[in-house]
């Protein structure tokens, strides 16, 4: 089951196609977005499930993927520059990343980033789902 079939089955709706939002979005962070994440973004644009809210292309500006990979990017070694924002969690300074090769990170303040999972749908169907 897709990543797209996985929220359809919980409920979110199909918002569009946000093609255009993703690749712009991509350019302004200068970065390619994984391919499952890219996927959930083209379809959903973003979601909120509850209390977590995924960044996205649509939505909220504090949702904003580029605006809170922006805002973030200050606080992680310029190494890790090549990642992005999937789910700031609010609390404790906790913020979930991904990497263009899909791999999933946690920081915490003053932490190196610690790989949690292999991919954006590993994230979704252990923490989201």
């Amino acid at each position: 089951m897709s990543i797209v079939q996985k929220l359809q089955s919980i409920g979110c709706k199909l918002n569009g196609n946000y093609e255009e939002e993703v690749e712009l979005a991509e350019e302004k962070l200068g970065i390619s977005f994984a391919t499952d994440f890219k996927e959930y973004l083209v379809n959903f644009g973003q979601i909120t499930l509850e209390s977590d809210e995924l960044t996205g292309v649509i939505g909220p500006e504090y949702l904003n993927v580029v605006n809170a990979t922006s805002q973030q990017r200050q606080y992680i070694l310029p190494k890790y520059s090549d990642m992005y924002v999937i789910e700031n969690l609010g609390m404790d300074g906790i913020v979930i990343w991904q990497k263009s090769n899909g791999e999933v990170y946690q920081t915490v303040p003053q932490g190196i980033p610690e790989k949690i999972y292999n991919n954006f749908e590993e994230y979704l169907v252990n923490e989201i789902l």
